[in-house]
């Protein structure tokens, strides 16, 4: 067992050096990631007015009138998608692509407020290093590929520091010599200690967060998850949406909104939010229905509607999603801690901010190790001339006597 001990230090310390700053890097956008969702509910939170109706009110717009009547605040811009609570007294949300959205009454229309679009920006930047180091839209495959190996080196790391220190967290006296942080320690006495302790306590969200990264990652993880769990894998393109123009909404095109969003609402009794895209051309209107009554907080069903006669082109309940389906959903949310909420969010940046500091002080030690290496061989190759004089020497003496 030591040596196979030994052999996985050695691929730790391999897997450690290459991939090190991309684990940092990706690690160092996973901390900001993770607290996006309670930032921006904070930020956006106090703009919204998030019950600007009274919760009495009883008489509320639909999703049609609403996009009509955010074309007329953002004059130019066309909305994108119209978000919609159960709770009449909750406003709605339009928005206008990714960074960009207004709050509008549920039951006036009247403008409350507007999203914090330089913290979406910010974010959306986060997202793109996360995703794919921020590359030009020529080379995503490529960063995709590095953040992917990236991902699975992690996980190598978080597995194999775990087998490595395993054996020596037996007993109270040496879990406070491995398990806890030391005092007064500089340098690679430090870097040791700080690198053991952060290892042993969040190996194991480390590893849950790059387990569910896998199927972002890689399509044979992500058929894997369905093939498991239950169910065919989506198609190759499942998932991918083209680009749509948005354009503003007509009166006529939005009473005839209104009436889907009253179907599609009836679809699902128990929903909690509904988003409805804004048309594009004479294609199908889709809705994401947001469930409840569900362990997973973020059941969703999808609906597509004919525009003319409201008949459904496409309805997929997560009542009826196969295991597959609902393992991905799990595993999608898990991997940012926003499935198991705020507390899921904080423990999930603390283990991103935990692989920050595990990278610098596994990279310091690296470099340690490897500034060592090289001053002994320094040392050998100077040591050696001197040796050989001493041998003749030696030989000399021994042939005169």
């Amino acid at each position: 067992m030591k040596g196979l001990r030994k052999a996985l230090f050695w691929c730790h310390l391999a897997a450690g050096s290459a991939a090190g700053a991309v684990i940092l890097t990706m690690c160092a956008t996973g901390v900001l990631l993770a607290l996006q969702p309670l930032v921006l509910g904070v930020v956006e939170g106090t703009r919204s007015g998030s019950r600007a109706a009274g919760p009495g009110a009883a008489a509320t717009l639909g999703p049609g009138t609403l996009l009509r009547l955010a074309s007329a605040v953002s004059p130019g811009a066309a909305p994108t998608s119209v978000r919609i609570a159960a709770d009449p007294a909750e406003t709605a949300a339009v928005a206008f692509g990714r960074e960009s959205a207004i709050f509008l009454d549920r039951s006036t229309g009247v403008f409350v407020g507007r999203s914090a679009a330089r913290w979406r920006a910010f974010f959306g930047k986060v997202q793109d290093v996360h995703r794919w180091l921020a590359l030009p839209e020529a080379d995503r495959s490529a960063g995709r590929a590095v953040t992917g190996a990236a991902n699975v080196a992690f996980l190598g790391l978080a597995l194999s520091g775990l087998y490595i220190w395993w054996p020596k967290l037996r007993g109270i006296r040496r879990i406070a010599s491995v398990g806890l942080f030391g005092r007064g320690l500089r340098g690679k006495a430090r870097d040791f200690n700080w690198h053991n302790v952060l290892g042993v306590w969040s190996a194991g969200i480390l590893a849950v967060i790059t387990v569910t990264a896998l199927p972002m990652s890689y399509r044979w993880a992500n058929d894997l998850v369905y093939r498991f769990a239950g169910g065919e894998p989506p198609p190759g393109n499942a998932g991918e949406r083209g680009s749509r123009d948005a354009r503003p909404v007509t009166e006529a095109e939005a009473a005839r909104l209104d009436r889907l969003w009253e179907t599609a609402a009836g679809r699902s009794p128990g929903w909690k939010a509904i988003t409805m895209r804004a048309p594009s051309g004479r294609g199908p209107v889709a809705f994401t229905i947001e469930e409840g009554g569900y362990a997973n907080r973020f059941a969703r069903s999808a609906l597509a509607l004919d525009p003319d006669t409201g008949a459904a082109v496409r309805w997929e309940p997560y009542s009826g999603a196969s295991g597959g389906r609902r393992a991905r959903s799990w595993m999608r949310f898990l991997h940012t801690g926003e499935a198991l909420g705020p507390a899921g969010q904080i423990a999930a940046g603390a283990a991103s901010l935990s692989g920050v500091l595990l990278a610098i002080t596994g990279i310091s030690l690296a470099l340690r190790r490897l500034s060592s290496f090289r001053a002994r061989r320094r040392a050998a190759t100077l040591e050696t001339p001197s040796n050989s004089n001493e041998i003749e020497l030696a030989r000399a003496k021994g042939a005169t006597s």
